[in-house]
C-alpha cells in the first residue's frame, strides 16, 4: 500500500477485505513510522 491517500470509497473497501479476512486467517499490518506519528483511524 506504501504511502497511498484513500478516499472514503478506498478505505472502506479496505475495511471490508481486512474483515473478510480476519475471519479466516490472522492480519498482521507494520510500520516504520514512530509511535508519534501513528495514524488514527476514525
Amino acid at each position: 500500500m506504501g504511502y497511498m491517500k484513500l478516499d472514503k470509497r478506498g478505505a472502506d473497501l479496505l475495511f471490508q477485505v481486512l474483515t473478510d479476512r480476519e475471519e479466516t486467517a490472522s492480519v498482521a499490518i507494520a510500520s516504520n513510522e514512530g509511535f508519534g506519528k501513528a495514524h488514527v483511524f476514525t
